[in-house]
């Protein structure tokens, strides 16, 4: 069905909207019931609208009082669910206004809630744009600027600022599920559980694009579901491989110590040490308990704290443990129990979300099923990799030696 492209509008309710919608609700749920709730109450749960009408009406649970009922209050539960209804509606109406004029607000909130779901993603630098490609500049001054001057002299020596260009080139994802009438009947939180539902979604999208920021690499081929979501774009993992500019240590396919963090931390230009505080190593659970098992053994403070398994810092450096950060990749060939660590600064990593966002909801009657879809375009990038260092072939199996030992 073609879309007729319009300017972006606000949604407004005038009183006949609202009674006229009163009247068609209290055919089918009761007067009493209908008349019981405010005009704002409706307005705030984000059904009444004259072009939505005739679509919330041609849902059937509204054909029963108690189901109806239900199913109006259930609308309002929470403030996702009331967003996710909003954008689900302006989908289904896409013959009288295009989706690609969804309010700004809209998908910032969405890609708000999918960021707080995370933990790497969350501390790491987002960069909003509405536009599909482009570049963010860093200047730079190479040498010194400084030098004695002489009275009535002058210099030919000047240094000029660099800008050096960051390119991104945004690509599309999208994130799919299906909701069988007998999973929304039947399940125990009843017509709230949407909520649930929704609650779900956004955890997957953050499962799903952590995994593609840490590992997503565009030369993976295949069709099983990891082949499809890792090969959308460039993760932050390929974008600090040999050659990216970022300072490689290996770990010989050992597990990780001290002394291989020390090494880590001795191959960081200096001229970024004064900036330690925000720095973090950012590896794997298994890394940090191999750390923490070479410790804990000491009779001392930091071997109770080890022990513990309380904050674990390691040369003035907080760890910070990335659930999703690979552990099975392989390691001289045989060993598929290897990943890798970063010493940087989180921020240093740039998750780069355009503001396009399309939700889509469909109810497909012939199956009796809801069709939920989520388009997402983003990209990847690291803003300075000359301040990362990265260990490889770091093994996390107890049976294999530390680094160094």
């Amino acid at each position: 069905m073609p879309t007729l492209k319009t300017k972006p509008r606000k949604l407004t309710f005038t009183g006949a909207q609202v009674n006229q919608f009163r009247q068609e609700l209290s055919r089918h749920i009761g007067k009493d019931f209908v008349n019981n709730l405010s005009d704002g109450q409706l307005i705030s749960k984000g059904i009444v609208n004259s072009v939505l009408l005739s679509e919330v009406m041609k849902d059937p649970r509204f054909m029963n009082k108690d189901t109806g009922q239900q199913l109006l209050l259930s609308l309002g539960n929470a403030k996702e669910t009331a967003e996710f209804a909003q954008k689900a509606a302006q989908a289904m109406t896409s013959s009288q206004f295009d989706t690609e004029s969804f309010a700004q607000d809209l998908p910032n909130q969405f890609i708000d809630l999918v960021v707080d779901e995370s933990v790497l993603l969350k501390a790491c630098t987002v960069y909003r744009t509405n536009k599909r490609s482009g570049n963010a500049v860093k200047l730079t001054v190479d040498g010194h600027i400084t030098e004695k001057a002489t009275e009535n002299g002058t210099s030919t020596e000047t240094r000029k600022i660099t800008d050096t260009p960051m390119s991104y080139l945004t690509v599309k994802t999208r994130s799919q599920f299906d909701i069988t009438g007998e999973v929304e009947e039947d399940n125990i939180e009843g017509p709230s559980g949407r909520s649930t539902i929704l609650d779900a979604l956004v955890r997957y999208i953050q499962n799903d694009m952590e995994t593609l920021a840490i590992e997503g690499d565009s030369s993976v081929s295949g069709s099983d579901d990891a082949s499809r979501l890792l090969s959308a774009n460039d993760g932050w993992h390929k974008l600090t491989a040999t050659g990216t500019g970022a300072h490689l240590v290996t770990a010989g396919a050992k597990r990780a110590s001290r002394k291989l963090l020390l090494n880590m931390l001795r191959n960081m230009p200096t001229k970024y040490l004064k900036q330690l505080q925000s720095m973090r190593w950012i590896g794997s659970y298994g890394t940090l308990y191999s750390l923490m098992d070479e410790v804990q053994t000491r009779a001392t403070p930091l071997g109770d704290k080890a022990y513990e398994g309380s904050g674990f810092n390691v040369h003035g450096i907080n760890y910070m443990p990335v659930p999703l950060l690979p552990q099975d990749l392989t390691v001289s060939g045989t060993q598929s129990t290897g990943t890798f660590l970063w010493l940087a600064d989180p921020k240093n990593f740039v998750f780069v979300v355009q503001r396009y966002l399309k939700v889509w909801s469909e109810f497909i009657m012939r199956y009796d099923r809801w069709e939920v879809t989520a388009y997402m375009r983003t990209d990847f990038m690291v803003n300075n990799t000359d301040a990362v260092v990265k260990a490889t072939n770091v093994l996390v199996d107890d049976a294999v030696a530390f680094y160094g030992a």
